[in-house]
C-alpha cells in the first residue's frame, strides 16, 4: 500500500499508480515545503550559484545567451527595468499589475516586429531626463513606438505633449 508522501495516509486503490499524494491539497502543501522559505538557505544558494558561475564561466555565460534568445520581450524587458532602475526613475510603489503592464508592453512590440518589417520601442512620453521636465518609468509613461519616430524625438516632450501640459497648468493655477 503507497502512503501520501505529505500526510503519511495510505493512497486510495482508485489513485494511479504513480500518484504520490492523496490529494490536491497535500500536494500544494508539500510544494510549499520544498520552497526556499528562510533567508539563510537562500542566501546560502546565492552564494553556491555565485561561486557555481566563477567556476563554469563559459557555461553560465551560454545559458544567459540561450534565455535571452529564447525570452527576447522578457529580456528586453529586464534591461530597461535594470536601466530606469538605475536611474531611479521606477517608484517603489509600482504594483505587480503595474510591473506586468510594462512587461506587456515589451511583448507588444516584439509582436510588432514579427509582424511588420519596422522597428519598435517601448517610449517614455515625458522623458526621464527631459531639459525641463523628468517623467517617471511607470505604465501611463509608455508607449509603443516605430523606432524612427521615437529616435526622431529624442529626449524632449512631443509639442502637442507640451501644449496639454501648458494647458493643464494653467487650469491647476487659474483654479
Amino acid at each position: 500500500m503507497k502512503l501520501c508522501k505529505n500526510c503519511g495516509e495510505p493512497l486510495a486503490e482508485s489513485k494511479r499508480s504513480h500518484a504520490v499524494f492523496c490529494d490536491i491539497t497535500c500536494k500544494k502543501q508539500a510544494e510549499h515545503k520544498r520552497r526556499i522559505t528562510s533567508e539563510e538557505k537562500r542566501e546560502a544558494n546565492r552564494v553556491r550559484a555565485k561561486l557555481w558561475r566563477e567556476q563554469n564561466k563559459e557555461r553560465a555565460k551560454a545559458a544567459v545567451e540561450n534565455w535571452h534568445k529564447e525570452n527576447p520581450e522578457r529580456a528586453s524587458f529586464h534591461k530597461a527595468k535594470y536601466r530606469y532602475t538605475r536611474m531611479d526613475a521606477t517608484p517603489s510603489w509600482l504594483t505587480e499589475g503595474q510591473l506586468l503592464d510594462m512587461a506587456n508592453l515589451h511583448v507588444l512590440c516584439r509582436k510588432l516586429e514579427d509582424l511588420t518589417p519596422a522597428k519598435y520601442h517601448v517610449d517614455h512620453i515625458i522623458p526621464l531626463q527631459g531639459k525641463n521636465v523628468c517623467g517617471l518609468n511607470v505604465p501611463w509613461n509608455l508607449q509603443v513606438l516605430e523606432a524612427g519616430i521615437n529616435m526622431g524625438k529624442g529626449n524632449r516632450l512631443t509639442k502637442r505633449k507640451r501644449d496639454d501640459n501648458l494647458r493643464l497648468r494653467n487650469r491647476q493655477s487659474s483654479g
